[in-house]
């Protein structure tokens, strides 16, 4: 069970880093454009 808890925590973890690089990248664009 505590395995279970773990893996959502990473997942958790990781979908939160991938939205973190998504915005990150989508505002390099949106400079690039400006730019």
């Amino acid at each position: 069970m505590s395995r279970d808890l773990c893996d959502l925590r990473i997942h958790d973890w990781v979908s939160m880093v991938v939205s973190l690089m998504i915005l990150l990248l989508w505002n390099v664009m949106l400079i690039q454009k400006v730019f």
